[in-house]
């Protein structure tokens, strides 16, 4: 069994269902009346064990399974079974840990994992698990799963930025190894690994690794404000990738919905980006006007239509000027039969003589790079979202 490196196990609730523990537990009247006061009640708690040296982790638990455990153990429904049930969880899930099989990697793979270059908890991570024909990431706290904590963010940073584990020479778990990394840093909300992280974006996007991306950007979306400077330092310098940029500028917004204290700082950094619209790529300039559209920002209107008047967007990712009018709510959108006619049919005589293929003659061989990269970018976003569904 691996050591339990926390001091304390702390049983959770969810607000969903601690009515329900009130009304399964004896005790059920003397625990606090709301979830909200249990939460700031378990917060103080937490604190008075930091301030001993104690380290606490919370586990949440349900309230079939808390019923199981104390049916098959012979005890009371009360607060010393909840925190019982919640100490057995987190033991089991440190068991799983230690006992996991890795049955899809070959013996020569295994030999190549450089477990020597990460001391525990972090080497963990390298042997944990794979994407290889599979879906989504396990949604597990890597907090609670493998011990890590705020005296591990250096080594973290370390894994996630590793170039070998980036590399084509590195055996599957070992490539995921960086994705576990940056989910890590995120749970712990690790600060110190913005300058480092954004280091990434470039290598990442030039070599399409869209889990890396999609990732970064979670990391970066749940950081806030914070990362505000360095990303706007970043859309700044042209000597990184377009996609890159885009993927930052996309950030921004993010940021935006997610923390909405900081809604006008975030406004500030695209317009002033915007406003270096002749010098921007047009895939950029389209990532910020996407912002400013999204966050509904009717003020920037004259800068987004100098934008469009400057031929400098990429009108593949949000349409034109007339599109961003409608969705900045400046002009009203026509009914769908004018925006799109119904073309008369064609005469027999045209059928005949013309393959349909003919009608609309269009040349592929002139497609644009912008063009083949705003499709890129549907499909990523597209199987970004069927992910998140499963």
């Amino acid at each position: 069994m691996q050591k339990n490196v926390f001091n304390f196990v702390l049983a959770s609730y969810t607000p969903e269902e601690y009515k329900k523990f009130q009304a399964i537990s004896e005790d059920g009247n003397d625990m606090d009346p709301t979830w909200a006061e249990w939460r700031q009640t378990a917060n103080q708690a937490k604190l008075e064990l930091a301030m001993k040296g104690m380290k606490c982790v919370e586990k949440v638990i349900d309230t079939e399974g808390l019923l199981k455990y104390c049916l098959e153990n012979g005890v009371r429904v009360d607060q010393a079974a909840r925190a019982s049930y919640a100490q057995w969880l987190h033991e089991k899930d440190l068991n799983e840990v230690s006992q996991e099989a890795i049955p899809e990697i070959e013996e020569e793979e295994r030999s190549t994992t450089r477990t020597h270059s990460y001391t525990p908890p972090v080497d963990q991570l390298l042997t944990y698990t794979s994407l290889k024909g599979k879906g989504p990431l396990p949604e597990i706290s890597y907090v609670e799963k493998f011990g890590l904590g705020p005296e591990h963010i250096p080594e973290l940073i370390r894994m996630a930025t590793d170039d070998y584990l980036a590399s084509e020479d590195a055996n599957d778990l070992e490539y995921y190894a960086t994705i576990h990394a940056v989910y890590a840093l995120t749970e712990l909300y690790a600060e110190a690994a913005i300058e480092p992280l954004l280091a990434i974006f470039d290598k990442s996007s030039e070599t399409n690794n869209e889990w890396m991306l999609e990732t970064l950007v979670d990391f970066f979306a749940i950081i806030g404000p914070a990362a505000l400077p360095s990303l706007e330092q970043f859309l700044a310098d042209p000597s990184h990738d377009e996609s890159a940029q885009s993927y930052a500028a996309e950030i921004i917004g993010k940021i935006a919905k997610k923390h909405p204290e900081a809604r006008t700082e975030c406004i500030a950094a695209v317009t002033r980006r915007l406003e270096e619209f002749e010098v921007n790529h047009p895939e950029l300039n389209a990532s910020l006007i996407g912002d400013l559209l999204k966050m509904k920002v009717v003020e920037a209107a004259p800068l987004i239509e100098k934008a469009y008047a400057s031929d400098r967007v990429d009108e593949c990712f949000y349409g034109d000027w007339n599109e961003a009018q409608y969705e900045l709510g400046l002009k009203e959108r026509p009914p769908r039969e004018e925006m799109f006619p119904i073309l008369p049919a064609p005469s027999a005589h045209t059928r005949s003589t013309l393959g349909t293929t003919n009608v609309f003659p269009y040349n592929s061989s002139k497609k644009s790079p912008a063009s083949k990269k705003a499709k890129t970018k549907m499909i990523k976003a597209s199987k970004k979202a069927n992910r998140r569904k499963k």
